[in-house]
């Protein structure tokens, strides 16, 4: 039979209401490990101790601070066992040993822990398994360490944690909070049980121990209560009331920053718990009027509703006392009265306020030297001196400080506040940036150092303007104000540059190596082809890809490039190169932009620092440098082709020979084209390519072909001289061979101007042409033409003279004339095939 060390009375069981102990609470309380509720389980000599192997324990807790070791519930059996079973938690984990062991089952997943927030809890063990319910739903299982069995003769602590047997107590290893209807059963509670329990429908005593029964021996200030079955899960509003006296849209700014909403009450149960909470500050706020509390209503004049201004909708509940609302359009907002009845009023007056928060609500204090980020988180708790304070969740609050006017960050562990901020107005709040005086040595800082820090409600993936309004990142520095204060638009430099960096020396390459620069060329007009003077004018891009391991970067776009302003690329190290084979002095640079392309490895900033912009590291993202050029480069023409010619030029370029192999090529990735139009006036721009160089560590050759364009070659050489061909040789059928000799000597003629003016358009060479063959070719047999004519005249002419004296025709000569100029004229065309055929399988095949 258990027995109990009984040293108080004992307390009345009741099964509707619960017992709820308290132990380390209050703003001001130091901890101490005075303070502690402790039961004795005693079992006479006589009798085997009982050891239990499946048991549950189940409880009601309500926190008011974290701490390192947060301890529920302290049972030792022994000095040597005195954590036999010890429930606490860690910040955001839960903790357990259970059989003297420390369990890793609970830690598996993070507990949402809310100080001022009741949470029921269940320990389920059964033998070899261990589970832990949390709000009626399991929350972690897995397998129990250790030799199962807790003996019932040990001593279970309530508000400590138990170093040895029933003492031995750290002040900073406690619970500090509330605690409820603990009951300890000899067997594993089904879930119907614990979810029932865990929705306030049963009481739930435990046979082996019961908090609403037992009689626990208690030591120090402990507060002792009892409430209602319903009180643990009991939601009731949050309000913080503001006594400063503020215009309509700035008591909706401060309930903005402070996470709230001014509120707008649904139903005359919301009014009266809204006037109850504000009652105790009705002296403060505007002595001797009954004009009290902006409420979040508003006249929507369009339909003459009065609506919510938080939803926007039209409100379903009006509690205006006579002869109010008053139609007129300057009493456009609603003043809640000190009877809790409503007026409309000018929205411009000053009025107090009362804001409506949301439980859980959290804001984030930065720029302290927290060593958790757990420490950092604040709220909304309570009122000293009849203004709010912001209760850390830890050992730290925020309190307004009447005597110097400012508002001081108090230390509870050590009783000390610890800074206080400066040059404030009295009606201000610690939220949005302020700076801060050290009024102890804190931080590494001496007494007297001044640092800024930051009280806001945003969350670590939104910008904290300063003041303490929240906006999405994405709005940080887009050239466009979208904090009220234009905070959002200040310091947006995109790279961050170290004291120590040296802008004159390159960065060095993965594994110490040499750096490598990823380059591409981009050709993007032709501008100029001087076959006379062999050179082009080209405008182009040169882009040069690399990362420097000594920058990070701020202000980035995935998926968009994010330039470098001049002023900051002017303190970079930025790669250098020179232009070769330039023809005629200095290439002109039309632009140079450096430019970030990637937003790679996005990291926040330490949970302590002010600045909340994403850093990108710079061996992880890429810098480029893109400069334009128009240049006029030489290119060695060759014209033995001509017109069927190509020409091959390069754009040509070398890195600075000062970089000593430090700086070299990529031997991949490279990216050469061409955007300007293929075809130009003369020519087809085809081939764009990288050529090889005698060292690819150092020099790029990006090179291009100039086919020209046969069409209007052909259309006013080849096809007039073609004609003028046919012209010749169609003279050759006429009888008069005078006729025909002159009609062919103008076809010379003609040709031969036509090669001639053709000549003054192409550079001068000492190579024969494709074109000087082709003219060649015609000339000669127009030639040959006028040379035939006159051979047979001349023959004609000297045989008949030589038989009669006279010029008297001869029959047989004249057919013997009419013999040859019949076979020399069907031997043209035969003649011109062959040349053509040969030279056009040369102008296709060989030359291509």
């Amino acid at each position: 039979m258990l027995q109990a060390e009984c040293r108080n009375s004992q307390p009345r069981a009741d099964d509707a209401h619960s017992r709820v102990v308290g132990v380390q609470q209050g703003l001001w309380t130091v901890p101490s490990n005075q303070v502690f509720l402790r039961y004795n389980f005693s079992v006479p000599e006589d009798e085997p101790v009982p050891t239990l192997f499946n048991y549950t324990i189940c409880y009601w807790i309500r926190g008011e601070r974290a701490a390192s070791l947060f301890t529920h519930v302290s049972y030792a059996v022994s000095d040597l066992d005195a954590n036999n079973i010890l429930l606490y938690q860690g910040h955001d984990r839960l903790l357990a040993f259970v059989n003297g062991v420390y369990q890793r089952v609970p830690q598996a997943r993070e507990f949402p822990f809310v100080p001022g927030v009741w949470h029921h809890l269940c320990h389920v063990v059964e033998e070899e398994n261990y589970a832990v319910y949390w709000g009626g739903k399991e929350f972690v299982s897995g397998k129990l360490a250790g030799v199962p069995g807790a003996p019932l003769n040990g001593s279970l602590v309530i508000g400590q944690e138990q170093d040895r047997f029933g003492g031995h107590f750290d002040k900073y290893q406690v619970l500090f909070g509330e605690i409820g209807q603990l009951n300890f059963w000899d067997r594993t509670l089904p879930l119907a049980e614990i979810g029932k329990m865990a929705s306030c429908g049963w009481s739930g005593r435990g046979n082996v121990f019961s908090l609403d029964t037992a009689d626990m021996e208690v030591v120090g200030n402990v507060s002792d209560t009892r409430v209602e079955l319903g009180h643990f899960c009991k939601e009731t509003p949050h309000y913080a009331v503001l006594s400063e006296r503020l215009t309509f849209q700035a008591a909706l700014a401060q309930c903005r920053v402070l996470g709230g909403t001014v509120p707008a009450p649904s139903s005359s149960y919301d009014n009266d718990i809204l006037l109850k909470n504000a009652e105790p500050f009705m002296d403060s706020c505007a002595p001797g009027s009954n004009w009290k509390y902006w409420l979040g209503i508003a006249h929507k004049e369009e339909n003459d509703t009065w609506i919510s201004v938080e939803s926007g909708e039209e409100a379903q509940y009006l509690n205006f006392a006579k002869p109010y609302p008053m139609r007129s359009n300057l009493f456009q907002c609603v003043v809640l009265l000190d009877d809790g009845t409503w007026a409309n009023h000018r929205c411009s007056l000053k009025k107090c306020a009362i804001c409506h928060l949301p439980t859980p609500g959290v804001l984030y204090l930065r720029g302290f030297c927290f060593d958790s980020d757990c420490q950092r988180k604040f709220r909304v708790a309570e009122y000293f001196g009849g203004r709010l304070v912001f209760r850390g969740h830890e050992d730290l609050f925020i309190f307004w400080s009447e005597g110097d006017e400012a508002w001081r960050l108090h230390d509870i562990d050590r009783n000390v506040s610890v800074a206080r901020t400066e040059q404030v107005g009295r009606n201000s709040y610690p939220v949005g940036t302020h700076r801060w005086v050290a009024v102890e040595q804190v931080c590494d800082m001496q007494k007297g150092s001044v640092f800024e820090m930051i009280l806001s409600t945003c969350t670590d993936d939104l910008f904290v303007c300063s003041s303490g309004d929240c906006i999405e990142r994405n709005l940080r520095c887009n050239l466009w104000n979208d904090c009220s204060d234009g905070s959002d638009e200040e310091n947006c430099d995109v790279v961050a540059i170290g004291s120590s960096y040296q802008p004159h020396l390159p960065p060095r390459g993965p594994t110490d190596a040499a750096l490598t620069l990823t380059p591409t060329v981009t050709l993007s007009r032709i501008a100029k082809i001087d076959e006379i003077a062999m050179s082009v004018t080209l405008e182009f891009f040169t882009t040069l890809a690399w990362r420097d391991e000594r920058l990070s970067f701020q202000h980035l776009t995935p998926g968009k490039e994010t330039p470098v302003p001049a002023t900051q690329a002017d303190r970079m190290w930025i790669p250098d190169f020179q232009l070769l084979d330039l023809e005629g002095g200095q290439p002109k640079v039309l632009d140079e932009k450096v430019m970030i392309t990637t937003a790679n490895n996005a990291t926040l900033p330490a949970f302590n620092s002010i600045e909340r912009d994403l850093t990108y590291p710079g061996t992880e993202n890429d810098l480029t440098v893109t400069r334009q050029f128009i240049a006029k480069f030489a290119c060695s023409f060759n014209l033995h082709t001509y017109p069927f010619d190509k020409q091959e030029c390069s754009i040509n370029l070398q890195l600075s020979r000062a970089y000593q192999d430090r700086v070299s090529f990529s031997l991949e990735g490279w990216t050469g084209t061409y955007t300007g139009p293929e075809e130009l006036a003369l020519y087809t721009v085809k081939g764009v390519a990288f050529r090889s160089t005698d060292d690819a560590r150092t020099e790029l050759s990006l090179g291009f072909e100039l086919h020209r364009r046969q069409g209007v070659i052909l259309l006013s050489t080849f096809v007039p001289s073609v004609l003028l061909l046919l012209v010749s040789w169609a003279a050759l059928f006429l009888k008069d061979l005078n006729v025909s000799a002159n009609l062919s000597l103008t076809n010379l003629l003609v040709l031969y101007t036509l090669f001639s003016n053709l000549l003054r358009s192409v550079p001068d060479t000492a190579a024969v042409k494709m074109i000087d063959i082709w003219f060649f070719f015609a000339i000669s047999l127009l030639f040959l033409n006028i040379m035939v004519i006159i051979f047979l005249d001349y023959v004609a002419g000297f045989f008949l003279n030589a038989q009669t004296g006279t010029s008297p025709k001869d029959t047989s000569l004249e057919k013997i004339r009419e013999r040859i100029m019949s076979l020399y004229r069907s031997a043209i065309p035969f003649a011109f095939l062959a040349f053509n055929v040969s030279y056009w399988w040369l102008v296709v095949f060989v030359f291509k």
